[in-house]
Parts: C-alpha cells; structure tokens; sequence
C-alpha cells in the first residue's frame, strides 16, 4: 500500500511541473520559453562540430589585450545558465593554422574601432574570426569600456550561432511600396542610422530607391554590398530558424535578449534606430543573456539538420531543468 502511495505522489510531482503554463501544452499559449533566431545549419551554413568550440589568440598582443573582457563574456553566459558543454577551447597556434575551418580565430591587436565574428563556423575573410577593438568609438569610451564584456558576450552569442532577435524575419511585414502600411513588430528608421547620408549620396540623393525592394533600406543583400549597418537591422531571408511563426505578436519577442541591439544603436546622436510598434517603446540596452537565449544554443546544438525539437523538462538541456531537479528533491525530502 505505501509502495503504490510513494508511487502515486511521485507521478504527481512531475504532473505539477510538465503541465504548469508551459506554451508546449498549454492551449493558446504564446512562445513563452522559445524565442531566439539561429542559423539553420548546412553546407551553406556550417555548424562547430561541438558546443566546445577551438580557438586560437592571433598574437600575445591580442591576448594581453582582450583575455580579461572574453573571460568575463564566457562568465556572464555561464552565469545566466548556459551549460558547461558550452566553453572555449584554446589550442596551439600550430593546430589553429592546421584546422581553420574547425578553429575560431580572435584577433585583438589593430586599432580600426570594429568589433564583429562569424556566425557560428560561417568563414569570415576565410575563417572563423572574432575582431575585437575599442578605440575611438563614437558611443563614447567610458560607457564602452563598462560594456566591453556585455558586447563580446553578444559576439560570442554569434559565434554560437545566433542571429540577432531583430533579424528574425517573422517579425517583419514590410510592405511593397515605402508609402503602403508597415505591419512589422518593429518601427525601423533607416535614415537615423550613421552612414545614411554617405548611402544616399552614392545613389545621387534616389530615396525612392533606397526604400525600394532591391534598395538597402529594404534589403538586406544590398546593404551588405554597400557596406551599410542597415544590413545589421534588415531581415534574414534564407538559413534561418526561428520558433516564430508568421502570425507572432509583440509578446512572441524576446525583447530583452541579448542578441538585440537597443533603439540607439548606430544611430545618429538625438535619433533611435528602432522601437517597438506597441506604443512606440524603446528597447533598452541588454545587460544578460535570457533564459530564451540559453534555449536557443541549446536547440543547436541538440539537433543538426533537423526540424525544431521542443525540449521537455526532465532533459538536461532544457532551461527549466534545474526547476525539475529541484522537484523531485522536493519529493524525496517528504519520505512519506
């Protein structure tokens, strides 16, 4: 008889955890745990072979200069739940030249005021390449010196192989013609971002065109072809999973993620870049990575050229995992 109670209380406990609210089972729910946009992973798209990714400094320089900012990167994805599958390998120069194609590369020693990485193990000037420096940055010096770990955190997000939230093309709904309804989740201004001016002049003062479908305020090809951050805001269009659909409202984004740039970012001084359509909110700055972010590298590395698979909470990749362990704790500790 108390063979089959303990039995009975112990089904129950992993009731009251799998079915409490959870958008996987809950009628109507939104995406509650899974919002982050990733590379679909191919030949196109190379993928680490493992979450344990192999590095290499180009130089001691580049070591002296950026290792304390890259630990504490690692540290602040650590701290918000990343698992400790996930971490960076250093390997010898010797290896790193050897196997470029498996090895990311961190340079840290030139003084051109850029800081940017593949996307997962996408060849970057040939490689995997992370690019860190600092200097003359027009945001100015102080605050992004207070922030260094925050932005190679978001870089090492990239690295990873996520995409920026913003990017995620179920969020867009950009219309045919500039002059039509914008039905996006976002409110983008092109002609706040630094360099507009400079794009405009290239195509002799044709807004028209800038706005147009092939234009690079609308298209994200073209302004990667030009050289314009625009192509850091536009839509992703192929090699792109996402857990949104093309139904997703305001509350399906993970506005708080890591991989979001704030209302300000590249733009001009007095202007915002991008808000929210919903009441026009700004989006601050993100200090953290999410929970949503943490199950966005979980998804990747999980599955390989495969669909979307929803984890369920008993799997140790699962971000509610601890939540589950601390469950069945709850239970031994009742000794019925």
């Amino acid at each position: 008889m108390y063979i089959i109670l303990d039995l009975l209380f112990f089904l129950l406990s992993f009731i009251s955890v799998a079915d409490a609210g959870h958008s996987l089972w809950e009628h109507g729910a939104r995406t509650v745990g899974l919002k982050w946009v990733a590379i679909n992973p191919g030949p196109s798209h190379p993928q680490w072979p493992s979450p344990a990714i192999k590095f290499c400094w180009k130089n001691e320089e580049s070591r002296e200069r950026q290792e304390v900012y890259l630990d504490a990167a690692v540290g602040l994805w650590r701290a918000s739940g990343m698992a400790d599958t996930f971490r960076l390998v250093e390997v010898s120069t010797g290896d790193c030249m050897r196997n470029p194609e498996e090895t990311l590369l961190i340079e840290g020693d030139i003084d051109d005021d850029s800081v940017f990485s593949s996307i997962a193990a996408l060849p970057v000037a040939g490689r995997p390449l992370m690019h860190i420096s600092w200097t003359g940055h027009p945001d100015g010096s102080e605050e992004r010196e207070l922030n260094r770990h925050i932005i190679l955190a978001h870089e090492l997000g990239h690295v990873f192989g996520l995409y920026h939230q913003h990017q995620d093309p179920y969020i867009w709904r950009l219309p045919l013609k500039r002059d039509d309804p914008d039905r996006s989740l976002i409110i983008f201004d092109c002609s706040a971002l630094i360099g507009y001016e400079g794009v405009l002049d290239r195509y002799e003062g044709d807004e028209d065109y800038l706005y147009s479908l092939g234009g690079p305020c609308r298209n994200r090809e073209k302004a990667v072809e030009d050289n314009f951050i625009a192509s850091e805001y536009l839509p992703f269009l192929t090699h792109v999973q996402s857990p949104l659909r093309i139904d997703a409202m305001d509350g399906d984004v993970d506005w708080h993620s890591l991989m979001i740039y704030s209302s300000w970012s590249a733009a001009k001084e007095g202007f915002w870049s991008m808000v929210r359509r919903l009441s026009y909110r700004t989006i601050k700055l993100p200090k953290k990575p999410t929970p949503r972010d943490i199950e966005g590298l979980n998804h990747l590395f999980n599955t390989r050229y495969q669909g979307l698979r929803f984890h369920m909470y008993n799997e140790q990749n699962s971000v509610y995992y601890r939540l589950f362990l601390d469950k069945i704790r709850e239970c031994e500790a009742i000794n019925f």
